[in-house]
This record gives structure tokens, C-alpha cells and sequence, in this order.
């Protein structure tokens, strides 16, 4: 949870970001992140392990049957093609990253693991919480641009549009349809432009 999720909600009525409970900030803290969330014109979030969270008792490499580490090395430090957008078939994208690993495993293990990965994150995406419906719906009523930016593949943002805090966002970017991943400023920059703030009015 970003460390400005916690005072933000008690800006917004208490509610925390995906019902997770977070080490309470004092109130010095919380008056000073609040004051700064008055005064800026947007706020900008992250998605996965912000927002939402994919079931933590899963993972693609349990599928593919490879260990935890080689495969979170190969998702986020030697993928750029799935978060740019270069590379759009899911099934291409798993098959690359898992045979990078082990290049003895099957068509049909690849083709379960894909199919499993587009549920589970289609899963986080819909099963928003309560509590994080609520503060959305709180947040809303600040009056308050909100933007959304997020390093994401195609499977991974696949179900967006269906999730019921899809509607409360401004603007949304996605790394995989923008053609750059975070940290480029350029992905930042699409989000300002099309919410119409400067980055000096957005946190």
C-alpha cells in the first residue's frame, strides 16, 4: 500500500485502501499529507499492490513449475516488450519468459499458465472490496482529477473496464498501450496531459 494511502483516507472518511489495515500515521503526518491533497488539483495512483491485489496463494510460476524468484527476475527486469506493447499476444508473452527459464516446458503447461494469469488478474480487477469502493466514492466528492498510471501487460489490465472503480478515473494509462513503463517520465506526462494539470498541481 503506498505510504500516502493511509492519511489520504482519513482525508476521505477512514476508509483504507483494499480493507488492509496500515501502521496509523500520526497526526502530524496525516495533517500534513492532507494538506497538501487540498491543495493540489489530481491525484495520481498506482494499481497493482495499491489498489488491488492479485491472490497472494497463486503464482504463474507455480503453473509453469518454476521457482518464485527466476520467474519475478524474468517478469520485471528482463520483459520490456510485454509492458511497452511490443509484444500483445499472452500467450507469446508466458511462452518467452517461461522457456527463458526452462526450455523444456510444454505448450500445454504455457497455455494453462496463461489462461490461469488472465483469470487470477481479471479476478483482482472486478472483486474490488467495500472499503475501497467507498473511499473512491468519498475521494469523488473532493472535486479531484484522479489519474491512473500503471506498468501493466496486456492479460494484466485485460479486465479494467469491467472493474467497478474503472469509472471513477480520469485518466488512465496503461505502460502496455503507451508504449513506455514507469519510471520514463513520458508515462507520467501522458497522464497530466490528459487529466489537464501540470505536475506541479498533481501528487
Amino acid at each position: 500500500i503506498s505510504p500516502i494511502i493511509s492519511p489520504l483516507a482519513d482525508v476521505c472518511g477512514g476508509f483504507l485502501i483494499g480493507g488492509v489495515s496500515t501502521t496509523v500515521p500520526s497526526f502530524k503526518q496525516t495533517s500534513s499529507v492532507a494538506a497538501i491533497v487540498v491543495q493540489k488539483q489530481a491525484l495520481v495512483f498506482d494499481l497493482f499492490h495499491t489498489l488491488v491485489r492479485v491472490d497472494p496463494t497463486w503464482g504463474t510460476h507455480q503453473e509453469l513449475g518454476v521457482s518464485k524468484e527466476l520467474w519475478t527476475e524474468h517478469l520485471l527486469e528482463k520483459s520490456p516488450k510485454r509492458l511497452s506493447g511490443a509484444e500483445t499476444e499472452p500467450f507469446i508473452i508466458v511462452e518467452r519468459l517461461a522457456r527463458a527459464i526452462d526450455p523444456n516446458i510444454s505448450r500445454q503447461t504455457v497455455e494453462r499458465a496463461t489462461e490461469t494469469r488472465i483469470e487470477k488478474f481479471a479476478e483482482a480487477l472486478i472483486n474490488i472490496p467495500d472499503d475501497t469502493l467507498k473511499f473512491f466514492q468519498r475521494l469523488s466528492l473532493l472535486g479531484k482529477r484522479i489519474g491512473l498510471v500503471s506498468n501493466a501487460d496486456v492479460m494484466e489490465c485485460a479486465a479494467w473496464y469491467d472493474s467497478p472503480i474503472a469509472s471513477f478515473f480520469d485518466s488512465v494509462i496503461f505502460s502496455c498501450r503507451v508504449g513506455c513503463a514507469k519510471p520514463a517520465p513520458e508515462i507520467y506526462s501522458a497522464c497530466l496531459r490528459e487529466l489537464g494539470v501540470r505536475s506541479e498541481d498533481s501528487i
